[in-house]
């Protein structure tokens, strides 16, 4: 989101600064918005590619059933990892400037929490609402441990 704005605010600047005296700057600005602009591609790509990942993780239905002999739940490995590639991509810019914890460590506290209070199969029948409201308080505590 904050590459986007960026290089909007860079297009604007580039455009008022046309003319022969500006048009180094322009030219550099205008390489500064496709730079941006392909990274913003390729940060869609890799959500992409981990969203479908997790798509089919999500439908091999026997990852879903709880294995664990009554020692503590876990959810199978591949879906934690691309769990946490995707949570790590939500909270990049924010945690970068405002939060004591990096994305890594809040997504894996978030994911521990999640994992001890609902099955797999139970998280994965609800819409995305109810999932974001289910991990809504384990962000908060681990935002407050940290």
């Amino acid at each position: 989101m904050r590459k986007t704005a960026m290089a909007v605010v860079l297009l604007l600047l580039a455009t008022a600064c046309g003319g022969s005296s500006g048009a180094a700057e322009f030219e550099m600005l205008r390489e500064e918005v496709a730079t941006l602009e392909a990274d913003l591609r390729e940060e869609v790509a890799t959500l992409e590619a981990d969203w479908a990942e997790f798509e089919m993780l999500r439908k091999e239905e026997p990852a879903w059933k709880d294995t664990t002999d009554g020692k503590e739940p876990a959810w199978p490995d591949g879906y934690q990892v691309i769990w946490i590639r995707i949570c790590e991509s939500i909270f990049a810019d924010t945690a970068a400037d405002n939060l004591s914890i990096s994305p890594s460590d809040l997504c894996r506290c978030t994911l521990n929490g999640l994992m001890k209070a609902f099955l797999l199969e139970d998280y994965e029948s609800w819409p995305q609402e109810v999932k974001d409201g289910a991990a809504a308080p384990y962000v908060t505590m681990c935002l407050l441990e940290k």
